[in-house]
């Protein structure tokens, strides 16, 4: 059984956070929209999170939801 490679990935750092946005392909031929948010500073990573978001029609659509969910989550940290 092989782990499903993202089909596009970006990255975007944003108030101290590095956001890594990916849309893997299903079955189905959608694509699943995943982000996982890094808190940059000092010596180590303080946090991550990873999040694994709705399925969408293309890859462009997926990555564009996933920075829309990571931007959301960092400005609700306050």
């Amino acid at each position: 059984m092989s782990v499903p490679r993202p089909h596009l990935v970006e990255r975007i750092f944003h108030e101290g956070y590095m956001l890594t946005l990916a849309a893997y392909p299903g079955d189905d031929g959608r694509f699943q929209a995943r982000v996982v948010v890094t808190a940059l500073g000092g010596v180590r990573t303080r946090s991550q999170r990873f999040l694994d978001l709705d399925w969408f029609e293309s890859a462009v659509a997926a990555v564009e939801h996933a920075r829309s969910e990571g931007l959301a989550w960092i400005q609700a940290q306050g």
